[in-house]
């Protein structure tokens, strides 16, 4: 079986998210990905994965018009996609791989990856980690890390 990237998904502070589609990611970086555990509940203990770098070139091809929280055709939550991520609050990421047999194509097996990103900052809302850019050609430009932005992994003119 073959895996094909097939896209990614961004979980925002408000439980919104947004899924990109590999055709329009031109470069990544996760990094530095570590480990733990949290009790989040009376006999509840879940793991937890957090990247402390995160880097993507988003081109302009997905900023498209988008209804939030699935509200399509209410005027009221409609907005660019890339507007969305100019709020600097994406919480966690999700990588969708598809498995194809070469021996039976009608035969597709999805997989997902999904971490936390590095917080930082004392609001609840607003991540002092995250830095989004808009080029001059519509690219979209972001980083999280903790004390770095997107120019220490993106050569931008």
């Amino acid at each position: 079986m073959l895996s094909k990237f097939k896209n990614i998904t961004f979980t925002f502070e408000n439980c919104d998210f947004l899924t990109i589609n590999e055709e329009h990611i031109d470069d990544l970086l996760i990094d530095d990905i570590k480990k733990s555990f949290r009790k989040i509940a009376i006999n509840c203990i879940t793991k937890l994965e957090t990247a402390h770098i995160f880097a993507i070139k988003i081109n302009a091809n997905a900023n498209v018009e988008r209804y939030q929280f699935g509200q399509n055709g209410n005027e009221n939550f409609k907005q660019m996609t890339f507007d969305r991520f100019l709020l600097n609050d994406i919480t966690s990421v999700e990588l969708e791989f598809e498995e194809e047999n070469p021996a039976d194509k009608n035969n597709t097996k999805s997989e997902k990856y999904e971490f936390n990103v590095v917080w930082t900052g004392e609001s609840d809302y607003y991540n002092k980690s995250q830095v989004s850019i808009i080029d001059d050609n519509g690219n979209l430009y972001i980083s999280i890390a903790k004390d770095r932005s997107v120019k220490d992994f993106f050569a931008l003119i």
